[in-house]
């Protein structure tokens, strides 16, 4: 089983039994393991579970067929909670809680390409991606930076993106703009002016010391 968290854990062996006979024979051994529930109250401390078992001796070197089980034990005050318990629209029962929780929104929807379903905002977000990979996004999206720089070195938590609208230099003037790891600038309000830099294989971000967009390597 390994070393678990912590405690509450448990193995067992449910069945040992020698199967065939000759080069054929085999030892079959199943077992249990058992993990605490959401409700149960375990030690904070690491553990390693184990069980040791004797069984007759083998007159030659034998297989080993194993097969493993688990189950997680039911620590709610109200045993069998599910089996009685109506719950409203969009609702689940959960018997380790024992309560009607929200039912889970992913398993319902499915996401266009390049997005993933996120189960903490129940929508389909821009799945994550790699700036200095070209194909991490699928065509017409970009991959972007979703933390705004405020200090550094800049967090950075990369998703696609679909690829905004074109800029002008208008609207982005000397600041700039980052769309993905390309930065565009303009010294002048004319279009014919704009300059584009890829980044990569660094990213485009904003400086805070010079109050304007550049490539960060």
């Amino acid at each position: 089983m390994g070393v678990q968290e912590t405690g509450g854990y448990d193995v067992t062996f449910t069945s040992i039994a020698r199967e065939g006979t000759g080069a054929n024979a085999r030892l079959v051994v199943h077992t249990m393991e058992e993990g605490p529930g959401p409700n149960c109250m375990v030690t904070m401390a690491l553990s390693n579970p184990q069980v040791t078992v004797k069984i007759p001796k083998q007159n030659k070197t034998i297989g080993l067929d194993q097969t493993n089980e688990t189950s997680v034990r039911d620590c709610g005050t109200v045993q069998n909670f599910c089996a009685t318990k109506e719950c409203g629209p969009n609702q689940v029962c959960d018997e380790f809680q024992d309560a009607c929780v929200e039912e889970p929104f992913c398993p319902k929807v499915k996401c266009a390409n390049g997005y993933v379903c996120d189960e903490d905002v129940d929508a389909c977000v821009g799945r994550p991606c790699e700036p200095s990979d070209p194909n991490s996004c699928p065509a017409d999206f970009v991959c972007d930076n979703q933390i705004a720089c405020i200090t550094q070195p800049c967090p950075s938590e990369f998703r696609c993106e679909p690829t905004p609208a074109p800029v002008t230099c208008a609207e982005i003037g000397w600041v700039g703009v980052c769309e993905g790891t390309v930065l565009k600038y303009c010294s002048s309000n004319s279009s014919d002016d704009m300059t584009t830099l890829d980044c990569a294989p660094g990213s485009c971000e904003f400086s805070q010391a010079n109050q304007y967009f550049d490539c960060v390597q």
